[in-house]
């Protein structure tokens, strides 16, 4: 593709300009894309790293950090799968605990550990400091971000029913089923629109190397 902007499309404009004709409609949309994206490269190639570099001293301030890992959260179609692989590693892990002998307090602190992510950490540490002071985790998980909705609801059927370690399990089982049912739909979604995306650029990059050829092709038969 490269090569096309920079040197086949650029000698088909000189051909046709000394033989006095017009390049075809589609050749002159590329030539323009070309010429606009050379005179313009290193200001694109600027404007890249400078949004690079910033992002990389945002993440390595806290609240900068914690902006970006809470957007993880927000970002459209991928940002509720993160929150639903949280919220399956979560249970899995403090299911395997809790139905080992550890307390529900220990087994959130080694949770809160399970990500990197800012933004995990500071829910499930709202977690621990609920529980300890003596909050039901169903309730606490109903005010959280992350958690609310079914997880909460069977965190708190499993707290009042006493199978709280067979409701995180089933809730891991559930949101992990949920992720790869997530993730088939998103790659069947994507891979007709990116196959789409492609043809539609090889098409236009075809005509507008083709089309000036048949018509040099023409020019030279005259």
């Amino acid at each position: 593709m490269l090569g096309i902007f920079s040197f086949i499309i650029p000698k088909f404009a000189t051909l046709f300009k000394q033989k006095n004709s017009e390049l075809p409609l589609v050749t002159r949309v590329l030539l323009s894309v070309s010429t606009f994206v050379k005179s313009h490269s290193f200001v694109y190639l600027l404007f890249f790293i400078l949004i690079g570099v910033g992002i990389w001293f945002a993440y390595k301030s806290k609240k900068g950090k914690q902006w970006i890992d809470a957007y993880y959260y927000r970002i459209p179609l991928l940002g509720k799968l993160f929150g639903t692989v949280v919220v399956a590693r979560f249970s899995k892990v403090v299911s395997i605990l809790y139905e080992n002998g550890v307390s529900i307090p220990d087994a959130l602190v080694i949770a809160k550990e399970l990500s990197s992510n800012d933004f995990y950490q500071q829910e499930v540490g709202k977690f621990l400091a609920g529980v300890n002071e003596g909050h039901s985790l169903g309730d606490l998980a109903q005010g959280s971000v992350l958690f609310r909705g079914l997880a909460a609801q069977m965190i708190s059927t499993g707290e009042r029913s006493g199978n709280l370690g067979i409701m995180l399990r089933k809730n891991g089982r559930l949101y992990s089923e949920h992720v790869d049912l997530s993730l088939e739909r998103f790659f069947a979604y994507m891979e007709p629109l990116i196959l789409g995306v492609i043809g539609i650029i090889v098409l236009f990059l075809s005509l507008g190397v083709f089309i000036p050829m048949i018509n040099m092709l023409k020019i030279i038969g005259k």
